[in-house]
């Protein structure tokens, strides 16, 4: 069991454990629990037999049939509904599954990793989250702290990013100014690792020198522009710096946790407490503002 904030390296930390393993050479699959339905989930995991429901035109094999002597990581776990954490925790202890509209059980060899961005030990206090699969997935627990935790690390994932980025846009750049690091190492970054990296792919994208500073492009809006100007103890500027109306202040916050979360807009509806398609009626209308014929 992982557990960490959103954007702290969960998933990478899952892949090492796998390509350290005696499992390296098997099957590793990721599955997104948050980005699926139940229906969808079942189905994904077990597989269907030809003819289960209309549609089934065909045997699928369920993604834990095809892992089968490897590892599956189940990402963000926290969000599966209680009647498929029941069917879960069946499989776990039964390393058995059976396809949808099937009735014969398939044996299989699986390890699990799971993982989530939510307190599962609390939901299990709220009765959100099963205590017997709890108890059951929490063999060994792994917590991989925030990045404002670990601000040490910073220097070394600078360096590792920019020689990525720098050579996937062959760009020059090599390393940031003084004063952008230090408004860097004060930033706390509530994104963790995922929002490093995307500021520093923006930052080298648009470099033309060894040396990057962070308002090289010039561009005001840009999300690192007032946000890495935000001390650690959530005083100074921010999005709200020049004081917008509600309805700029809701567009920025949107556009910020959409970078946060990669543009993952089921995370972000999450984030946001909306649904879907309350956040996908925003965008549009976003985009409709932005259009020429709607420029004064």
């Amino acid at each position: 069991m992982i557990e960490g904030e959103s954007g702290s390296g969960k998933e990478l930390a899952a892949r090492a454990l796998h390509e350290h393993s005696d499992f390296a050479n098997k099957p590793y699959i990721v599955i997104d629990c948050g980005a699926l339905t139940d229906t969808l989930l079942e189905n994904e995991l077990f597989g269907h037999e030809k003819g289960a429901y209309t549609g089934a035109s065909a045997t699928k094999q369920g993604l834990l049939e095809i892992a089968s002597g490897g590892t599956v990581f189940l990402d963000e776990i926290g969000n599966i509904s209680d009647a498929m954490q029941v069917k879960l925790l069946r499989v776990i202890q039964e390393q058995q599954i059976t396809r949808v509209g099937g009735i014969t059980p398939i044996n299989i060899d699986v390890r699990f990793i799971v993982a989530s961005n939510r307190d599962l030990a609390k939901m299990v206090s709220e009765g959100s989250f099963r205590h017997d699969l709890y108890h059951r997935l929490h063999v060994v627990r792994l917590r991989i702290p925030p990045l404002r935790e670990r601000m040490e690390d910073i220097p070394t994932l600078i360096d590792h990013f920019i020689r990525h980025f720098a050579s996937r846009y062959n760009r020059p750049a090599q390393y940031f100014d003084a004063g952008s690091m230090t408004r860097i190492m004060d930033y706390d970054w509530p994104g963790n690792v995922r929002e490093l990296k995307n500021m520093i792919e923006r930052a080298v994208a648009l470099s033309n020198a060894n040396e990057i500073g962070l308002d090289q492009d010039g561009d005001s809006a840009s999300p690192w522009a007032s946000a890495l100007s935000k001390p650690q103890n959530g005083t100074g500027p921010g999005i709200d710096a020049d004081h917008p109306t509600l309805e700029i202040l809701e567009r920025r916050y949107i556009e910020k946790l959409l970078h946060e979360f990669d543009g993952n807009r089921e995370k972000t509806a999450q984030a946001l407490g909306i649904n879907k398609s309350t956040l996908w009626r925003k965008l549009q209308s976003y985009e409709q503002n932005d259009t020429p014929e709607s420029q004064p």
